[in-house]
């Protein structure tokens, strides 16, 4: 494939998606798993990776995702061109027809993971390659507050393995991500405390408990490693680990024993 030009007809194939120019030539979403089913396992060799990356296929990636999220897709709706000669996504496509006709529905959830994997092997591979960091942030922490990941809550870590590396490219983007996370779980701070209440604290008063895990989940994906090192100083300067801190103390006041603190 990385000689005769096969990962660029399978990036035209997934360009393609969601259009309606010619539903003569679509493929089932059976087969739309199976083309990205390909991809995945074609990434995980080195040689793949290094090409598909020099395609610009996390581009292609990142529009796929935002079909998937964007609209909702019957079963036998979808419709998927690919060109009419003879390619490699036509043999890809023959390789998979059986297990495709012997696969149960595919759900968006199935296809949205795989493609997760898919850009977490191209990034790891040179977090240089997202040519649009910027547009790939601004999706990721749009996209948390969808239907879609309210309802498939599980897929929020690895979606958002992907956001470290990415805002990692400069202080800008690792800026954009905390300030996204302190407004969404501050916002609307005042409504939530009572005329007793001294002061606000993130953990206790949260706008999202959803977001709030959000959170959590990105701070457990941060790599370990001088770009992970630079976005855990930017979270030291947000209030997260000093609430956290003043909300530990509340839970757990300090025992006095013999007219002392314990520590």
């Amino acid at each position: 494939l990385c000689d005769c030009g096969g990962f660029s007809q399978l990036f035209n194939a997934l360009d393609s998606y969601g259009r309606s120019e010619n539903k003569q030539n679509h493929l089932s979403r059976e087969s739309l798993s199976e083309l990205v089913k390909l991809l995945e396992t074609f990434s995980f060799v080195k040689r793949n990776r290094v090409e598909m990356n020099k395609l610009n296929g996390t581009n292609y990636i990142l529009q796929l995702m935002k079909k998937l999220i964007g609209f909702t897709i019957k079963k036998g709706d979808v419709t998927l061109h690919r060109t009419s000669s003879a390619n490699a996504v036509d043999m890809a496509m023959s390789l998979s027809a059986k297990a495709a006709k012997e696969a149960e529905t595919v759900t968006t959830k199935e296809i949205f993971k795989q493609t997760i994997m898919i850009a977490n092997s191209l990034i790891t591979e040179d977090s240089l390659c997202v040519k649009n960091p910027d547009e790939w942030v601004s999706f990721i922490l749009i996209s948390l507050s969808t239907k879609f990941f309210r309802s498939n809550e599980n897929l929020v870590s690895p979606f958002l393995s992907l956001l470290p590396p990415i805002a990692a490219r400069s202080r800008e983007l690792m800026e954009k991500v905390l300030v996204y996370f302190v407004n969404q779980l501050s916002e609307q701070q005042t409504e939530n405390l009572d005329k007793n209440s001294k002061e606000f604290n993130i953990y206790e008063n949260c706008k999202s408990l959803f977001m709030l895990n959000g959170f959590a989940e990105f701070v457990l994906v941060i790599p370990v490693n001088s770009l992970g090192n630079t976005i855990r100083d930017l979270i030291l300067e947000e209030p997260f680990v000093t609430e956290a801190v003043s909300l530990l103390y509340k839970l757990f006041p300090p025992e006095e024993k013999e007219g002392r603190l314990s520590k």
